[in-house]
C-alpha cells in the first residue's frame, strides 16, 4: 500500500537538486586499488589487529576487531598481504592520523568459506551475534554498530526503512533500492524478527518514483507483511530520523530520546542489504555502494566499492585525471565535509564523494554580523532558535545554550544555508556541543579524582590510626617493664603454672 505522508516538515529548505548526475546510471563495480587502507581508530572505540604484519589473508577474513558491546570489525575485501602502518590518514574533516593496516591485493581474489547460513526464523540472539561478527554499522552516515542498536530496542512495534535520502547530490540509497529491493526486504524481515516488530513502513521522497515502484513490486512476494510505503514531499532534511517519523505520524521524539521511546526503529536500505548478506549468505560487510558525482566527475554514477579503497583511487576512476576536482566533499554539500587527505580509505559510512567543480560549491564569503532576520529560525527543522544559540555560544554561555536545546540540533546545515550574513552556524553548534561534552567529561574525571582522593585520605588516616595504636601499646609495654612488671614473663609464668596444675590433677 502506498500513501502520502499526512504531515508537513517543520522548517526545511529546497537546495538545488543534482541527483540526475548519478541516479540514471546502473551501479558498477569499482576496480580494486593497488592498496586498501583500514584505520584502527574508528569513532571513539579503537580496533585491534587480528592479523600480523606481513601475513597473507583471504577475502572475508577478519583483520581487525574491537572489544566491548560497541565493537566493530574490518574484514578483508579481497585476498592479499597485510602491512602494519604506524601513521595512516583517517577519513574525517581534520585528516587526523592513527595506526592502521594496509592490504596489498594479490590479484587472485580468493575468499574464505562463508559462515553457515542462518534463516530469518533463527534465534534472535544468534542473529545478533552474526550481525556483530559481520561488522555491520549504520551505512546512512551515523556508523553506529547495528548489533548494538538492535540489542537495546526490545519495545519496538514498527520498523522503518529510510529511503528519503534528502541530500541534493547523493543517490546511492535510491539506486540500491531500485536494484536490490528483494535483499532489502530480506534484511528487514531479519530485523523485525530480532525486534519482534509487527509492522513495516518504508519512507521515500516523491522524487524517487523508480525506488517506490521497485519496493512495491518486491512487497508483492511478501503478502504476510503489514507494510506501507509512505511518500513524502521532497524537502531537506526530510530524511532525518526524527523528521521522517514526524512526517508519517505527526509525533515528535522527546528530547534526548531515541525513536524506540515511541516504538519505532529505523534503518538505511544499504544496512539491510548487509544484514541479509551476513545472515542468509554468511558474508561479512566488505563493500558498499558509493555515489561518485559532481561537475568534475566525467564518469559519475554509483560504484560498488571495496572498503578501504583510497579516496584518490575513486577520484581517478571518475575523472579523466587531467582536471582534478576543485574540492572533494565526503557526503553531500549540506552535511558533508571537505576531504583534506585523499589517501584515506572508504569507510562504511562513505555514501558519497562529491567531486566539485570550481563554480559548483563556491567559497563561502567572510562571516558578517548577524542582522537578526530570523531566516535561520524559519528553516530549522527542529524548531530551535539558531541565532539565540549562536549568541550564547559566542558568549561562552554553554549551559544556557544547552537549556535552549543545543544538543537537539541535528546539524543539518539548513540555518547556515539561508543565512544572509554567511555565518557558519553549524560550526558554532559543533563547537558548543564539543565544549559541553568536554565539560561533562571533566566533571566525570573530577568526580573520579575526588573519589580516589577521599579513598586515599581514608586509607592514610586508617594507617595512621593503626600506627598510633601500635605505638601506644609499645609505650605501655615499656612502662610496665620499667616498673618491674614484664608482661611477657608474667604470661610465661602463668602458662607454666597452668601446666603444673594439669599435671598434678592427672596424677
Amino acid at each position: 500500500m502506498i500513501q502520502q505522508t499526512p504531515y508537513q516538515l517543520v522548517g526545511g529548505i529546497h537546495p538545488d537538486e543534482q541527483k540526475q548526475l548519478s541516479n540514471h546510471i546502473a551501479p558498477r563495480k569499482l576496480p580494486l586499488a593497488e592498496s586498501l587502507h583500514f584505520p584502527l581508530q574508528t569513532g571513539p572505540y579503537g580496533l585491534q589487529a587480528t592479523v600480523k604484519d606481513g601475513e597473507r589473508v583471504l577475502g572475508g577474513q577478519c583483520i581487525a576487531r574491537g572489544n566491548g558491546p560497541f565493537s566493530q570489525a574490518w574484514h578483508a575485501p579481497t585476498s592479499g598481504r597485510i602491512e602494519w602502518v604506524a601513521k595512516m590518514a583517517t577519513t574525517d574533516a581534520q585528516a587526523s592520523m592513527c595506526e592502521g593496516l594496509r592490504l596489498i591485493p594479490d590479484g587472485t581474489d580468493n575468499w574464505v568459506a562463508p559462515e553457515p547460513k542462518l534463516s530469518e526464523q533463527s534465534d534472535p540472539n544468534e542473529l545478533l551475534e552474526r550481525i556483530a561478527w559481520a561488522g555491520i554499522a549504520g551505512m546512512g552516515g551515523a556508523g553506529f554498530p547495528t548489533h548494538a542498536k538492535l540489542a537495546g530496542d526490545q519495545q519496538v512495534q514498527t520498523l522503518i526503512i529510510n529511503i528519503a535520502e534528502c541530500e541534493p547530490y547523493i543517490s546511492c540509497d535510491d539506486v540500491i533500492t531500485r536494484t536490490e529491493s528483494a535483499r532489502i526486504l530480506e534484511g528487514a524481515r531479519i530485523i523485525m524478527r530480532i525486534l519482534n516488530a509487527t509492522r513495516l513502513w518504508i519512507g521515500v521522497e516523491d522524487n524517487k518514483p523508480e525506488a517506490t515502484a521497485a519496493m512495491q513490486q518486491a512487497l508483492a512476494a511478501h503478502t504476510d507483511l503489514d507494510a506501507t510505503i509512505w511518500v513524502c514531499p521532497t524537502k531537506y532534511p526530510s530524511g532525518g530520523e526524527k523528521q521522517l517519523i514526524q512526517l508519517i505520524t505527526g509525533e515528535e521524539i522527546p528530547a534526548g530520546q531515541r525513536p524506540a521511546a515511541l516504538g519505532y526503529h529505523m534503518h538505511n536500505p544499504a544496512t539491510l542489504v548487509a544484514v541479509a548478506d551476513a545472515v542468509l549468505r554468511g558474508r561479512p560487510l566488505t563493500h558498499r555502494l558509493v555515489t561518485l558525482t559532481g561537475q568534475a566527475a566525467q564518469d559519475p554514477g554509483n560504484r560498488w566499492t571495496a572498503l578501504g579503497t583510497p579516496i584518490q583511487h575513486c577520484i581517478d576512476q571518475a575523472t579523466d585525471k587531467t582536471a582534478a576536482p576543485a574540492r572533494t566533499i565526503m557526503g553531500g554539500p549540506m552535511m558533508g565535509f571537505e576531504v583534506l587527505d585523499t589517501s584515506a580509505g572508504i569507510l562504511k559510512t562513505t555514501n558519497c564523494l562529491l567531486l566539485a567543480g570550481a563554480s559548483e560549491i563556491p567559497v563561502v564569503p567572510d562571516e558578517q554580523p548577524c542582522i537578526r532576520c530570523g531566516e535561520c529560525a524559519v528553516a530549522c527543522p527542529v524548531a530551535l532558535q539558531p541565532q539565540t544559540l549562536f549568541w550564547q555560544i559566542q558568549g561562552q554561555d554553554m549551559e544556557r545554550a544547552e537549556a535552549e536545546g543545543l544538543m537537539d540540533c541535528i546539524e543539518c546545515g539548513a540555518c547556515a544555508y539561508v543565512c544572509p550574513s554567511h555565518i557558519p552556524l553549524v560550526s558554532y553548534y559543533r563547537h558548543g556541543k564539543d565544549t559541553l561534552r568536554q565539560r561533562q567529561l571533566d566533571h566525570v574525571k573530577a568526580d573520579r579524582a575526588r573519589t580516589r582522593f577521599e579513598a586515599r585520605q581514608a586509607r592514610l588516616e586508617a594507617e595512621q590510626a593503626a600506627r598510633a595504636s601500635k605505638r601506644a601499646a609499645r609505650a605501655k609495654q615499656i612502662e610496665q617493664a620499667q616498673q618491674g612488671e614484664d608482661p611477657r614473663k608474667a604470661a610465661v609464668k602463668a602458662a607454666l603454672e597452668r601446666t603444673r596444675k594439669k599435671r598434678e590433677a592427672s596424677e
